[in-house]
Protein backbone atom coordinates (compact mmCIF):
# COMPACT_ATOMS: atom_id res chain seq x y z
CA UNK A 1 0.00 0.00 0.00
CA UNK A 2 1.74 3.36 -1.04
CA UNK A 3 1.69 6.69 1.62
CA UNK A 4 -0.95 8.60 -0.78
CA UNK A 5 -3.94 5.23 -0.48
CA UNK A 6 -2.84 5.45 3.42
CA UNK A 7 -3.27 9.35 3.80
CA UNK A 8 -6.84 9.08 1.72
CA UNK A 9 -8.16 6.40 4.44
CA UNK A 10 -6.98 8.83 7.28
CA UNK A 11 -8.92 11.38 5.22
CA UNK A 12 -12.14 9.46 4.45
CA UNK A 13 -12.70 9.06 8.37
CA UNK A 14 -15.41 11.74 8.97
CA UNK A 15 -15.33 11.69 13.18
CA UNK A 16 -11.70 10.78 13.93
CA UNK A 17 -8.86 13.64 13.73
CA UNK A 18 -5.42 12.03 13.21
CA UNK A 19 -2.15 13.99 13.37
CA UNK A 20 1.56 12.49 13.62
CA UNK A 21 3.78 14.35 15.67
CA UNK A 22 7.64 14.30 16.57
CA UNK A 23 7.89 13.08 20.31
CA UNK A 24 10.85 14.94 20.65
CA UNK A 25 9.62 18.38 19.42
CA UNK A 26 6.08 17.84 18.82
CA UNK A 27 5.99 19.30 15.71
CA UNK A 28 3.52 18.14 13.33
CA UNK A 29 4.40 15.79 10.57
CA UNK A 30 0.95 14.95 9.24
CA UNK A 31 -2.95 15.58 9.93
CA UNK A 32 -5.96 14.16 7.83
CA UNK A 33 -8.74 16.09 7.13
CA UNK A 34 -10.92 16.15 10.30
CA UNK A 35 -7.93 18.04 11.68
CA UNK A 36 -8.06 20.60 9.37
CA UNK A 37 -11.95 21.37 9.93
CA UNK A 38 -11.34 21.47 13.18
CA UNK A 39 -7.97 23.99 13.54
CA UNK A 40 -8.12 25.30 9.68
CA UNK A 41 -4.86 27.18 10.77
CA UNK A 42 -2.56 23.90 11.30
CA UNK A 43 0.30 23.65 9.34
CA UNK A 44 2.71 21.01 8.99
CA UNK A 45 6.05 22.19 10.93
CA UNK A 46 3.73 24.09 13.66
CA UNK A 47 4.60 22.35 17.14
CA UNK A 48 0.87 20.64 18.74
CA UNK A 49 0.72 23.21 21.95
CA UNK A 50 1.19 26.35 19.60
CA UNK A 51 -2.00 25.69 18.07
CA UNK A 52 -4.05 24.23 21.21
CA UNK A 53 -1.93 25.50 24.23
CA UNK A 54 -4.97 25.41 26.60
CA UNK A 55 -5.13 21.16 26.32
CA UNK A 56 -1.38 20.59 26.97
CA UNK A 57 -2.59 19.62 30.16
CA UNK A 58 -4.71 16.59 28.82
CA UNK A 59 -1.96 15.60 26.38
CA UNK A 60 -0.91 11.92 27.08
CA UNK A 61 2.26 12.13 25.64
CA UNK A 62 4.27 12.78 28.99
CA UNK A 63 2.76 9.55 30.04
CA UNK A 64 4.08 7.08 27.45
CA UNK A 65 7.19 6.83 29.14
CA UNK A 66 8.51 3.15 27.81
CA UNK A 67 5.19 1.84 26.91
CA UNK A 68 3.81 1.73 23.52
CA UNK A 69 0.95 4.29 23.65
CA UNK A 70 -0.54 6.06 26.42
CA UNK A 71 -4.88 7.57 26.74
CA UNK A 72 -6.54 10.44 28.16
CA UNK A 73 -9.81 12.05 27.84
CA UNK A 74 -10.07 15.43 27.40
CA UNK A 75 -13.43 17.64 27.93
CA UNK A 76 -14.77 20.39 24.56
CA UNK A 77 -12.32 21.95 23.51
CA UNK A 78 -11.52 22.31 20.28
CA UNK A 79 -12.46 18.99 19.31
CA UNK A 80 -15.99 18.64 20.55
CA UNK A 81 -17.59 17.47 23.98
CA UNK A 82 -15.52 14.13 25.42
CA UNK A 83 -12.39 13.12 23.45
CA UNK A 84 -10.34 10.34 23.84
CA UNK A 85 -6.77 11.27 23.11
CA UNK A 86 -4.27 8.44 22.10
CA UNK A 87 -0.45 9.02 21.72
CA UNK A 88 1.15 5.63 19.88
CA UNK A 89 4.71 5.16 19.41
CA UNK A 90 5.37 4.21 15.95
Amino acid sequence: METKDLENILDAMQTTGVYVIREDNHRILYHNRKIQEVTPSIKIGLACHELWPDVCSCCPLPHIGTKKESRSIMYDHPFGSAVEVVATRI
